[in-house]
């Protein structure tokens, strides 16, 4: 009987344990993924990249790097909002909208599953976003 007692209580331990192990692991990937995306839009043409760490505004003329902010949620956007020194050493300012609104690029006919909207230093672009 105390042989068999301990066989279940080992068996039970094992089982907790690895509930234990399965929860910390799930629940640091979840809190470690960051979501990254690639934001386009046409006439003019421009291109924003939210990665890890940074986010990239792209023209034909210019390419300027901002330091990633933490996303807001507003409503039902997500919203990036950070700001950096030009080459001029004047501030720039750019926040970008993502909407979870599907979006039809208008020179490729690409179907993106968000729709974008930034504001780069009181100009504004709108276009598609994945």
């Amino acid at each position: 009987m105390k042989n068999t007692f301990r066989n279940i209580s080992f068996v039970i331990l094992l089982f907790i344990l690895q509930m234990i192990i399965s929860q910390c692991k799930s629940g640091t990937n979840s809190a470690q993924e960051i979501k990254e995306y690639l934001c386009r839009g046409n006439e003019p043409f421009w291109m924003v990249e939210i990665k890890a760490a940074e986010i990239i505004f792209r023209t034909p003329e210019e390419e300027m790097v901002y330091t990633r902010s933490n996303p807001i949620k507003e409503s039902n956007a997500i919203i990036f909002e950070t700001r950096n020194r030009n080459p001029n050493d004047k501030t720039s300012v750019l926040k970008v909208k993502i909407f979870p609104r599907l979006c039809t690029d208008s020179m490729s006919g690409e179907v993106f599953p968000y729709t974008a909207e930034v504001e780069r230093d009181e100009i504004f672009y709108e276009g598609c976003a994945r």
